[in-house]
């Protein structure tokens, strides 16, 4: 998973391919176009943000388990299946502003609990900063840490390799991001201090080296120590996709942040 912010981009795809929504429905303005898919009903809405590399159809299995007791959000960043903004975006904090927008225009208001994976973790916790009176509860699964780009950059020979295997000339935009996220996260302020569940692969990737298995491992206890309210779990026998390997174990630490959110 440490090769780049979406490791083992191949099964990713293998894993798209086999399954899907049906039902999207599109929010379009003359510039943009959102794909999403809203399922359930209730309160808090579920939120989910994807890796980078894979459309919101990777969420379909946990959304077939979870619709029938909870109110749940996907949706296609810019750049994924027929989503697309004019001009694009130029900053992660646009990422989250784009959603919450979404949201807002799709009649999916607050509160929220949030549930991001790998990249998409980065996006999550820009959101839960900038609107923290709007956010809940937070699911990090396996999710990517602001100063990890800086690292692989520097240590991981991988790096390179890892950029190329997931950059598409509609998505490559989210690499412009990460020169800056470091001073994003600062400037958006700090991390609420609610309910939060840190999931984390308990394997190690075939390309992953002692050294940034180890500082994985660090960025991820830091981002457990961003709220009092925190709990961080390795999830044995699990690669970077936590949710498709030990499925169970991301719905049972969605509904605790539910149970006590309610």
């Amino acid at each position: 998973m440490f090769v780049f912010f979406c490791s083992a981009i191949v099964l990713s795809v293998f894993v798209c391919a086999c399954s899907g929504f049906n039902g999207y429905r599109t929010l379009a303005t003359q510039d943009s176009k959102s794909e999403y898919i809203s399922i359930g009903s209730g309160t808090p809405v579920i939120v989910f943000e994807n890796g980078m590399g894979v459309t919101m159809d990777t969420w379909d299995a946990l959304f077939r388990q979870l619709g029938h007791r909870h109110r749940l959000f996907a949706y296609n960043r810019p750049g994924y299946g027929g989503s697309y903004t004019h001009p694009p975006l130029k900053k992660a904090v646009d990422i989250a502003e784009e959603l919450r927008n979404i949201l807002k225009k799709t009649g999916h208001h607050p509160p929220y609990i949030l549930v991001g994976h790998s990249m998409g973790g980065i996006y999550i916790n820009l959101f839960a900063r900038m609107y923290p009176h709007e956010v809940k509860g937070v699911v990090f699964i396996d999710s990517s840490h602001p100063e990890q780009y800086a690292y692989q950059k520097k240590h991981d020979p991988w790096f390179e390799i890892g950029k190329f295997a997931v950059q598409g000339k509609d998505t490559a935009y989210e690499f412009g991001f990460m020169e800056t996220i470091e001073k994003e996260f600062i400037q958006a302020g700090q991390f609420p201090q609610i309910p939060l569940i840190v999931l984390t692969s308990g394997k190690t990737e075939m390309a992953e080296s002692a050294k940034t298995r180890l500082q994985w491992l660090r960025f991820q206890d830091d981002l457990a120590s961003l709220s009092k309210m925190s709990e961080h779990r390795i999830v044995k026998n699990s690669g970077h996709f936590i949710y498709i390997d030990q499925r169970e174990v991301v719905i049972k630490a969605i509904r605790k942040v539910v149970n006590r959110v309610r």
